[in-house]
Order: C-alpha cells, then sequence, then structure tokens
C-alpha cells in the first residue's frame, strides 16, 4: 500500500468537463501488540486528503453544436492528457454516465466518456506507468461522500469543502465539486 496516491477526478460532460487532483497521504504507523504482524491489535494509520488542483475543461464556443462535436472531443481528450502528463495520476476516476435523457445525449456521454478514456491512455512516459483506471455512477458517489445516493449538489460541494478541508475560499463549479467528490470516492472505496 503506498503512502503517497495522486487521483485525478473526473466528470464528464461534452460541453464542461470538470476535474480535480487530491492526493492522499497516509499518516501515522501501525501499532503491533506482540512479535508478529498477525497480532496486530490496534492501527493509528489513517488517511488524509489534499486538494492539489481543480478545474474545467471548457471547448471553444464555436464548437457547439452538433457540427462541433468531434472537435469538442478532440480538445477534451487533449486537455485530459495534458493533466495526466501534468500530474501523473496513480489512479484516475470517473463518474460514468447515467442513461436517461434521450438517446442522443446518453450517445453524446458514452463518446464523451470514450474520449476521456483515450486521453488517459494517450500519455506515453518511460518515468511514469499508466494510471489505474476507475468508474463510478453518480449515486455511488453522492452515497460516499454524503451518505445518501440522491444527494444535491450544494449537499456534494458541502461535502467535498469538508472532507477536503478546503480554505474557506474555496470555490468551485458544480463540475469541479463532482470531480473531487469523484476522486475521494476512488480514495476510499478501493484502498
Amino acid at each position: 500500500m503506498a503512502d503517497k496516491l495522486i487521483i485525478l477526478g473526473i466528470d464528464p460532460g461534452s460541453i464542461k468537463t470538470g476535474w480535480g487532483v487530491i492526493e492522499r497521504v497516509a499518516v501515522g504507523s501501525p501499532d503491533f501488540v506482540g512479535d508478529r504482524v498477525e497480532e496486530m491489535d490496534i492501527c493509528t494509520m489513517h488517511y488524509e486528503y489534499k486538494t492539489l488542483k481543480w478545474g474545467t475543461i471548457k471547448p471553444p464556443p464555436d464548437l457547439s453544436g452538433k457540427a462541433g462535436l468531434p472537435q469538442r472531443l478532440y480538445f477534451i481528450s487533449n486537455a485530459v492528457s495534458l493533466l495526466v502528463g501534468r500530474f501523473m495520476p496513480d489512479v484516475v476516476a470517473i463518474e460514468k454516465g447515467f442513461g436517461g435523457v434521450n438517446q442522443r445525449t446518453t450517445l453524446v456521454m458514452g463518446e464523451t466518456l470514450g474520449a476521456i478514456l483515450v486521453g488517459v491512455q494517450g500519455v506515453i512516459s518511460p518515468y511514469h506507468k499508466p494510471p489505474k483506471i476507475y468508474e463510478y455512477a453518480p449515486t455511488q458517489v453522492k452515497k460516499t461522500v454524503c451518505g445518501k445516493g440522491n444527494a444535491k449538489k450544494y449537499d456534494v460541494s458541502r461535502a467535498v469543502w469538508c472532507l477536503l478541508n478546503c480554505p474557506e475560499e474555496f470555490t468551485s463549479s458544480a463540475d469541479e465539486s463532482d470531480a473531487l467528490a469523484v476522486a475521494l470516492t476512488c480514495a476510499i472505496k478501493e484502498w
């Protein structure tokens, strides 16, 4: 288990894609009772989370509409590659799209997710292995950070603010706080 883990969280959208990078750090150390690891009784190790950076990927307005979709997807994929190259995350956590509103929206969300996955894998570096990718349903993210799967956007944003010990001047869009919530979900669920 790593003492330090960098997680890039992504909230996909074809118009605005939120992203947030957190660091999970192991604090404390295991206290052993007895001579063997099997006899471990008390563990004082826990994790702290720190926000490193967050933002929104916004393709240029002239790429709006159906005709601009391929260029928007290309823009999003490149931006994600730049984020992976800059922060070198160990893990990328992505909120899964949900089917629902209409077929066109569902299709565009699937295409956006594909562009993001290509962007994550598009960084080739001899110094860093490709990050693991985890996907989470919106209800799972809300349940993990807020305690209920039907939490409102404000509740998610407030929970992220509290769990990450953000400064009082912390401001983020719903897309950015959702991305940080996805990263937190990964940190809590997977490790």
